[in-house]
């Protein structure tokens, strides 16, 4: 019997799956379709692997990159003054060919 048990903490239904993810069956049969789980049929039920579910998780933690705000970007005053120059740099050019 155990070994029954620790085959099904393997694998979770499209149902539970979608409000542990918080989104629409509809969206976990997309996610299938699309190969963001690995899923099999047994019998008439789906099961989605709990291994792709944590797999797919890190995937999207680990393409997103949350930094503090201002770090990494420049900041507003940064950005007006960069293209304050830029500007500056363009009417010197172009009155520089005029005369």
């Amino acid at each position: 019997m155990d070994d029954d048990r620790s085959l099904d903490e393997g694998v979770i239904g499209p149902r539970p799956l979608s409000i542990e993810e918080c989104c629409s069956i509809s969206e976990i049969y997309r996610r299938i379709a699309k190969g963001e789980y690995e899923a099999y049929r047994d019998g008439r039920s789906c099961k989605i692997t709990r291994r792709s579910v944590r797999a797919r998780r890190q995937r999207l933690l680990n393409e997103q990159r949350f930094l503090p705000r201002g770090v990494g970007k420049a900041s507003a005053k940064a950005r007006a003054e960069s293209t304050a120059k830029a500007v500056a740099a363009r009417e010197a050019e172009h009155s520089a060919e005029s005369a």
